[in-house]
């Protein structure tokens, strides 16, 4: 029995679990930008239409200062799992996502836009950020 609605397209952060938890996400990754100590700051995945380049932002946790820091108690009620400091990590088309913050507890640094779409054009496997004044390896 048809709707007669046109259907929807997939939820990108459905589509990302359920390739984690088959273990594909590597034929699907484009680049994945990672801290100096390897935690995983953003991933890029090339999926089949109608989502395309996706980007995702895995779920992170900042040290009690810095979180009261960086964010408000209505954002933390929000856009955290607990109320507070465990972040939610989410997955969107390309095209909705605009200067993303990299944030894990070690950085926390938004991403240009031009420097992510460099990344994504010349599938540059990874991409390591290091925090404001570090030295890069």
């Amino acid at each position: 029995m048809s709707t007669g609605g046109a259907t929807r397209p997939p939820d990108p952060d459905a589509v990302y679990a359920a390739l984690k938890t088959t273990g594909q996400l590597k034929s699907h990754r484009v680049v994945t930008y990672r801290c100096p100590q390897r935690c995983m700051l953003l991933d890029v995945l090339n999926l089949p239409d109608p989502l395309g380049v996706v980007v995702h932002i895995p779920r992170y946790r900042l040290s009690p200062g810095l979180n009261a820091q960086t964010s408000s108690a209505d954002g933390r009620a929000n856009n955290t799992e607990d109320g507070d400091n465990h972040w939610q990590g989410w997955t969107a088309p390309r095209a909705q996502v605009s200067r993303p913050e990299l944030t894990c507890k070690h950085v926390m640094v938004p991403l240009e836009d031009e420097d992510l779409d460099a990344a994504i054009s010349s599938r540059r496997a990874e991409v390591v950020v290091y925090p404001p004044g570090a030295q890069s390896a």
